[in-house]
């Protein structure tokens, strides 16, 4: 299991957002919210390991919590992470997390100059903390022709785990043809003169409107 180490932080403690990180620890066992301060360095490292459904032994002055990552922020100005929240797990109780989707293989259709489609890049499932698992992986070589389609309910879990949506059929990923240059000018082509049409209807509507106005 993976390691951090926090010191609680006082009201008003002053720190360096460049080398500390401001944390929040809360959980149905947590009694009053924990705030502390950790390594910005080290948390980086852990969390770019664990994401949001590895568990993390995170040593509060020398007291341990098992904890997930629920929510990172980002200081827009510095393109720094500048808050965690950790979210205090309880043996025992199922858990609800987003999960990365780890796409492998090659699609025998996009060697062949179709276009590779990805629709999602996580997806949330729950299981017990001992069954969570670190990714899911998606298998793109299953995709061989044109029109193929993986869906929520081709993705293979581990014993334990099961999705939060119930929509099994939602797409992961899938292949289309690819768009000529020929078409993509006659799409532009097609666009300015559909538009033209709407207007003229539109045009037609307004001025029969005013004629029943006038009357």
């Amino acid at each position: 299991m993976m390691k951090l180490e926090a010191k609680t932080r006082n009201s008003g403690q002053k720190f360096d957002k460049m080398k500390d990180i401001l944390a929040v620890v809360y959980g149905p066992e947590i009694k009053e919210n924990l705030n502390l301060v950790l390594n910005y360095n080290d948390f980086v490292k852990v969390f770019e390991e664990s994401g949001y459904s590895t568990i993390i032994n995170l040593v509060v002055d020398g007291e341990e919590h098992d904890v997930l990552v629920k929510e990172v922020q980002i200081d827009p100005k510095e393109d720094v992470y500048s808050h965690v929240d950790f979210y205090a797990i309880v043996r025992g109780q199922e858990l609800e997390v987003m999960v990365s989707l780890e796409f492998t293989g090659e699609s025998e259709a996009v060697k062949q100059g179709a276009v590779m489609n990805t629709a999602l890049t996580e997806v949330e499932i729950k299981a017990m903390p001992r069954d969570l698992p670190s990714e899911l992986i998606v298998d793109l070589s299953k995709l061989k022709n044109v029109g193929d389609t993986i869906r929520l309910e081709d993705i293979e879990l581990p014993e334990g785990v099961s999705f939060v949506s119930e929509d099994l059929e939602m797409t992961i990923a899938s292949v289309s043809e690819a768009v000529t240059a020929e078409q993509e000018e006659e799409a532009q082509a097609e666009g300015p003169e559909f538009e033209t049409e709407q207007e003229e209807e539109a045009q037609e509507g307004e001025e029969k409107t005013e004629e029943k106005t006038e009357e």
